[in-house]
């Protein structure tokens, strides 16, 4: 049999107009699917294959360079103002703590003269105490008044 001189399309169903339409729709979608893949794939891959090993080179490169015997005593090396900060900072750690014992010791002696002072105040009024001298017939009141900051 010989293919006809002219081609006509074949009278098509409705089904069949709808069954085309899904088709090319579901593969317009799996390819838009695929496109999207590749195009998330590609940055990966030049991660992979290109900037990874390049960064694994410079590493062992500089690791090489940097790791030698005779230029361990050079970078371990302190800088001169490094170690003037050091020095003020230790000094001023020196005078704080200086500084801190000093005013516990003024709280502890605020602290004694309070507790000596509290003996002369009357614990239910927290007025000072009136004491009574005897010298003889004659009674002269003493007070005693504590200043306590």
């Amino acid at each position: 049999m010989e293919p006809p001189s002219i081609l006509r399309p074949p009278e098509i169903t409705e089904n069949e107009t709808v069954e085309m339409v899904a088709t090319k729709i579901l593969l317009q979608s799996y390819f838009d699917v695929v496109r999207k893949n590749i195009e998330d794939l590609v940055p990966k891959a030049i991660m992979h294959f290109l900037v990874n090993p390049a960064k694994t080179s410079l590493h062992n490169t500089f690791i090489q360079k940097l790791y030698r015997q005779d230029l361990f005593e050079v970078l371990l090396q302190e800088q001169d103002e490094v170690a003037a900060k050091r020095k003020r900072a230790r000094e001023m750690f020196l005078v704080l703590q200086q500084t801190v014992q000093t005013i516990d010791e003024v709280e502890s002696d605020m602290v004694s003269q309070s507790e000596n002072a509290s003996s002369t105040v009357d614990i239910n009024t927290g007025l000072p105490r009136i004491l009574e001298i005897s010298s003889g017939s004659t009674q002269l009141p003493m007070v005693y008044i504590s200043t306590v900051t």
